[in-house]
């Protein structure tokens, strides 16, 4: 069964990540930017980190710094409260899964990214 509410990402912070403990929880905030197909616009996402039971997600993620990479999964939820102005909402990614994709500099040897990849270049058997 397909999930309905299901958000795959993949952009760049555009803030040092922010952590917060409460109790015996943990979250960890911060914001990426993700390019659009077209022109020279992007949209900034607010994604939010909390620890789900054993694994302390939200502590391996505080470090991660403006500008890293990032492949993002969760859910979007929208969130609501209310101000003298009255009430505000914004829709907001639960992230289940944070990767930080390395820097080229970052890659092991011999698995640097090339820029000039040609299919072309290698003997396929069959």
């Amino acid at each position: 069964m397909p999930k309905h509410n299901h958000v795959t990402l993949m952009g760049h912070l555009t803030r040092d990540a922010e952590y917060n403990e409460y109790g015996n929880s943990a979250k960890t905030q911060f914001s990426i930017g993700v390019g659009r197909d077209f022109g020279d616009e992007s949209d900034f996402i607010q994604i939010t980190v909390w620890n789900r039971g054993n694994y302390k997600q939200a502590v391996y993620h505080r470090d991660l710094q403006k500008g890293d990479a990032v492949f993002i999964e969760g859910k979007i939820k929208q969130e609501r409260w209310e101000t003298e102005e009255g009430n505000r909402s914004k829709l907001v990614v639960d992230a289940d899964k944070v990767v930080r994709i390395p820097k080229r500099e970052e890659q092991p040897s011999g698995q640097e990214f090339d820029d000039n990849f040609d299919a072309d270049d290698f003997d396929v058997p069959f």
